[in-house]
């Protein structure tokens, strides 16, 4: 089965190596392992940094839909939960970006972010209402995602989520162990679903969308 799969995700944790991991992010990962599989497997990957999610919607649904992918792979939301936002308005933007990709007929995977908040690297004055702020921003997308037939893969609750040897010199992106942390647990997630990257099957194309 050819597979198209379209990964929106956070880019910048493939730009911190650590000695003994391979120097590839998750999607990376995930993209790596299905090549290897699946001939004919197509991927594209549209994740690029520090965007907000509307800036994803405007920059990245379009060529997402215009390549037809079986499988979109999200990682979204995070650099928006770094300030106060209103939950109604924060799921409607979600929303706007996964429903599309939905609507296509393509699985929506959405990847959680690692409880940084609870790590011991954010300042104690701030890491309360961080917790808080993330921990919303899971719930909406683990939530959304299942109204949508997708998966959520929860990497927020994950036992090594707030260990801090998963995070980078610059305390908030995930380093290259962070990253083989998060490819196990989505290949996992995905190994339990029905959908079209359950192992009997294999996905098609897919694509990545994210802003980290």
């Amino acid at each position: 089965m050819h597979t198209r799969t379209r990964i929106h995700a956070h880019p910048a944790a493939a730009h911190h190596p650590l000695q003994r991991y391979r120097h590839r992010s998750f999607a990376d990962r995930f993209t790596d392992a299905l090549a290897a599989t699946r001939p004919g497997f197509a991927a594209v990957g549209l994740a690029a940094p520090h965007l907000l999610l509307d800036e994803i919607r405007e920059r990245q649904l379009g060529p997402a839909l215009e390549f037809g992918p079986d499988v979109v792979m999200v990682s979204a939301g995070g650099n928006d939960a770094f300030r106060r936002f209103d939950p109604a308005a924060l799921r409607g933007r979600l929303a706007a970006l996964l429903a599309p990709l939905a609507e296509t007929g393509a699985l929506v995977v959405t990847i959680g972010l690692f409880d940084l908040a609870r790590s011991g690297l954010v300042p104690p004055e701030h890491a309360p209402g961080m917790a808080a702020r993330f921990d919303e921003l899971d719930a909406l997308t683990a939530g959304l995602t299942r109204e949508l037939g997708g998966v959520h893969v929860d990497t927020h609750h994950h036992p090594l989520a707030a260990d801090p040897s998963l995070y980078a010199a610059d305390r908030v992106h995930a380093n290259a162990r962070g990253h083989a942390v998060a490819f196990a647990a989505i290949a996992a997630a995905l190994a339990r679903s029905p959908g079209p990257v359950a192992p009997a099957e294999g996905p098609g194309p897919g694509a990545s969308v994210g802003g980290g």
